[in-house]
């Protein structure tokens, strides 16, 4: 069955979760210090995500880092599937608002938002939302990359293009201290890094 991708994101978007993920960078670094949320979890949050962007290359990328921390191959499958048949009940509210924020394109409910801060408390949900991001700016550029892998394997994506996988692996390159610029003054000010979808 000929491949696509389930969110084809733009420039525009991926500089956006450029920005986020500069931002999230140093929570989730300092995390594996002080592990206010487990590694492991961590790790579900994002196969959870990839799952919903269906990035081949980040798919492969974090099967291996699971396996290495002791996931078993069918826990690794079921993320990969979709299948609710592997999530921890505690885990279970930040993992579906993490899909969310995928399916959704970066934005959460308010609501979705308002129950992770009820569940996990403040600075466990500021942890949780930096490692979704983070897996999120992954995800966009692993999926123009995974598309150009199948191109070469003539098994190219329905809905993409060479321009257009090439553009978001080399363009980036060029907005990178703009957007390392922008991140540090929005940390500076302390704006937020939700973005909720009308309701």
């Amino acid at each position: 069955m000929p491949k696509s991708y389930h969110n084809k994101y733009t420039h525009l978007e991926l500089y956006k979760a450029f920005v986020l993920m500069v931002r999230s960078f140093v929570i989730v670094s300092s995390n594996r210090i002080s592990k206010i949320i487990d590694l492991k979890f961590s790790e579900r949050l994002m196969l959870a995500v990839t799952e919903v962007n269906g990035c081949e290359a980040c798919s492969w990328a974090h099967a291996r880092i699971a396996l290495s921390e002791g996931f078993s191959q069918e826990e690794i499958q079921g993320f990969l599937s979709g299948s609710d048949q592997y999530i921890i009940p505690e885990e279970s509210v930040a993992i579906l608002f993490g899909q969310q924020y995928a399916d959704q394109r970066g934005k959460v409910t308010k609501a979705s938002y308002e129950k992770l801060l009820a569940t996990y408390g403040k600075k466990k949900s500021r942890n949780i939302v930096a490692t979704i991001q983070m897996m999120m700016f992954a995800n966009m550029s692993g999926l123009p990359l995974s598309a150009f892998y199948r191109r070469l394997k003539k098994e190219p994506y329905t809905n993409s293009s060479l321009f257009y996988e090439l553009s978001m692996m080399v363009v980036p390159v060029f907005y990178i201290p703009f957007a390392l610029l922008q991140a540090i003054i929005e940390s500076i000010l302390f704006l937020p890094k939700i973005r909720f979808i009308e309701e």
